[in-house]
């Protein structure tokens, strides 16, 4: 038996619960019941992809921001239209009273009909909460409903209206071009918008300016962002501390499995490393003797690599040529000449 009183509500975690794939783990199904009355129903088999942004309210958020594991919520506590959402009794929560007993049934299914039941029988009593949830109140409450404008004319943040899943308060902090905005525990449905002025900036380099989110020991990352009328403004769906950052170096382009002026008879791919430590690799072009060639891209290993199967080459000796461009617009050029038997 568990104790508690009041509102109260469960989670679970389940395998493969929101990979919302058809294999044989996959979750289709979940049902509760008190005292054998339907309480709440989620039903995975008609979820719309141009929903998924809303699964974000649908698990114990900050609990996935931390641990990396998502907590299914059992109930609705937030701005969330999904149809995955049927039969709903109070929210899927359970209010409780002192001295009631009540038993509260959850029922798993998955595609192929399979189903597990957890029966939990409850009791009315009150119980010291063990980790009790800290709000932090700010000067800023932000309603769901509504946009919300922040800062000033040197640095804003603006939060459209049902970019929240509910109301929350909001930490709103500057310190010269760096804010803080919200933390990570809490989930965007929309993107916000961060306008940093700019027009100050007069060096030649002002041009490679670009807004960073900063991770771990403050390490910047290149946030989307635009420069428009002396203003550059960042848009994105995550809270968090971002900042001004300068790129200035080109991406680096280094060849993996071939050497310039060296024969490649026995090649099945032509590879290249890129990388660029700041704002980030945007886009790349590769040609052999001026035709364009197809390259894939492996991001994670940051290689670029040409299959010779693509019969592109016509000649012994070949001319290889890669542009690499980085978000703000520095590039590097890498050239070689290099031999195949036809």
């Amino acid at each position: 038996t568990l104790y508690g009183l009041g509102k109260i509500g469960f989670g679970i975690n389940t395998s493969d619960l929101l990979d919302l794939a058809p294999n044989k783990n996959g979750v289709f199904n979940i049902k509760t019941y008190i005292n054998g009355n339907l309480n709440y129903e989620l039903d995975f088999k008609k979820f719309a992809f141009s929903e998924s942004r809303y699964l974000n309210a649908l698990i114990d958020y900050g609990y996935f921001k931390e641990h990396k594991s998502r907590i299914q919520k059992l109930f609705n506590n937030t701005n969330n239209p999904l149809s995955i959402i049927k039969n709903t009794e109070n929210n899927g929560e359970i209010h409780l009273l002192e001295g009631e007993k009540i038993n509260y049934k959850i029922v798993i299914t998955d595609f192929k009909n399979n189903s597990r039941t957890i029966t939990i029988p409850l009791e009315g009593k009150k119980q010291e909460i063990t980790y009790p949830k800290k709000i932090e109140k700010t000067p800023y409450y932000v309603q769901a409903a509504k946009g919300f404008q922040f800062g000033d004319d040197n640095l804003s943040v603006y939060i459209p209206k049902k970019a929240l899943y509910k109301d929350t308060y909001i930490k709103y902090e500057t310190h010269g071009d760096t804010i803080t905005i919200g933390n990570k525990h809490i989930p965007l449905h929309k993107s916000m918008y961060i306008h940093f002025k700019i027009d100050k900036f007069k060096t030649p380099d002002a041009s490679k300016l670009f807004v960073a989110s900063l991770g771990y020991n403050n390490k910047p990352y290149y946030t989307y962002c635009y420069k428009k009328n002396g203003k550059i403004t960042a848009k994105t769906r995550s809270f968090g501390k971002y900042t001004l950052a300068i790129d200035t170096t080109p991406p680096k382009i280094k060849p993996i499995n071939v050497l310039p002026k060296k024969w490649v008879s026995k090649n099945k791919t032509l590879q290249m490393k890129i990388t660029d430590n700041l704002s980030g690799v945007k886009k790349y072009r590769a040609t052999i003797n001026g035709k364009w060639i197809l390259m894939e891209y492996d991001y994670k290993k940051k290689k670029l690599t040409y299959h010779f199967s693509d019969n592109v080459i016509k000649t012994t000796k070949n001319n290889f040529k890669l542009i690499v461009i980085d978000n703000v617009g520095n590039n590097s050029i890498f050239e070689m000449t290099f031999f195949r038997k036809i």
